[in-house]
């Protein structure tokens, strides 16, 4: 039996976008920034929001918080990381919670960030 490989569903992705990634190194030290392409962006759910409020702040709002996934064959190595940093069309967010949605033989494929916005 063959080995699952999600190594290349990247390439199948409708509307993928680009975003700038910057890895925490210290508490306000950051690498250079990267693109990632082929990253998607999604709305937070409730359970999200819930989880967020649990350390960040309660009643975060909606608008405030989004998910964004980012395909390990993309990263160019990096792994992410809480305190991260993602850019889009301008807006910085803050990687808050890091989960894996896709893995197979090779390890992880796909990343699940759920992000606040950046307060800074």
């Amino acid at each position: 039996m063959m080995a699952l490989d999600l190594s290349g569903d990247w390439a199948l992705i409708d509307d993928p976008i680009t975003v700038t990634y910057e890895a925490r190194l210290t508490e306000n030290t950051y690498s250079a920034p990267t693109s990632v392409e082929y990253a998607q962006r999604n709305d937070v759910t409730k359970e999200d929001l819930d989880a967020l409020s649990a350390f960040i702040s309660k009643g975060l709002l909606q608008k405030d918080a989004t998910v964004f996934h980012l395909w390990t064959a993309k990263l160019n190595g990096t792994v992410p990381a809480v305190k991260d940093r993602v850019t889009y069309a301008g807006e910085k967010w803050t990687v808050q919670i890091v989960g894996i949605r896709d893995r197979d033989a090779s390890g992880p494929q796909r990343y699940r960030l759920v992000c606040s916005k950046f307060q800074g």
